[in-house]
């Protein structure tokens, strides 16, 4: 749907297409633009072809918050937003073996829900981590949007030859893929040693936000520590 209209164009007024619009009345800032000789830009028309869509179904389910201090922020967010009980536990975190900074940490993490979106705040504790990394730069924020795909590898493949960049992983629980990756691992090399159905995280190398990919191993071991508040607090479910 395109919804700035090319024509016509005024100080005061745009045309807008879609249901129940018509001539809209322009905010201050927009209507000064134009008043300084700026116009808006025509809707961008991508050729058919030019979009390329992730291979496999995708389903957001969550976004995750970075934070310092996770239950300070489960008590605001529960007297704020009225998320009823947070499910919350310790969780530990491997290297990443592609990267030299990488070691062994731990984060809290807590699973709630309100207002119709799940939240996932994760408090890192110790080690070399991405939530680390995050913590350092940019203090409490959102780090991620997490979604379930049923085939990760896949889904990552396409995010990196897109120009994202794989920053944590679960690898082959064997260990096979830990001594096979090196400081310094193309992401190619990365993506073939991916296991199709646990989780990635992938930063897509715009917009601030890394991208989780959870898939069915991934949500199995959710549904293991949530039990029934998997159902609950997890939505929408897996697309399995």
């Amino acid at each position: 749907m395109d919804f700035w209209d090319p024509e016509p164009r005024t100080k005061d007024h745009v045309s807008l297409r879609g249901p129940c619009m018509g001539r809209q009345p322009l905010s201050e800032q927009v209507r000064a633009r134009l008043t300084d000789g700026h116009v808006l830009p025509a809707p961008r028309v991508y050729p058919p072809g030019a979009m390329t869509a992730p291979p496999g179904e995708l389903v957001a389910y969550h976004i995750g918050i970075v934070v310092g201090n996770l239950q300070a922020v489960a008590d605001r967010y529960q007297r704020v937003l009225g998320v009823d009980r947070w499910r919350m536990r310790e969780v530990a975190t491997v290297r990443m073996p592609w990267d030299a900074r990488s070691t062994d940490g731990r984060l809290n993490v807590a699973f709630g829900r309100a207002a119709g979106l799940t939240f996932e705040l994760l408090q890192p504790l110790d080690g070399r981590t991405p939530h680390m990394d995050f913590l350092e730069k940019h203090g409490d924020g959102v780090q991620h949007i997490g979604f379930w795909t049923p085939d990760v590898r896949a889904v990552v493949d396409n995010a990196v030859k897109e120009g994202g960049r794989i920053t944590l992983a679960r690898l082959d629980p064997n260990g096979n893929a830990e001594v096979q990756l090196s400081p310094g691992a193309s992401m190619e090399a990365i993506v073939g040693m991916l296991p199709t159905d646990r989780i990635a995280y992938v930063d897509p190398g715009m917009g601030g936000v890394q991208l989780e990919f959870i898939g069915p191993a991934g949500a199995a071991g959710l549904r293991e520590w949530l039990g029934a508040d998997f159902d609950t607090l997890l939505q929408p479910p897996p697309p399995w």
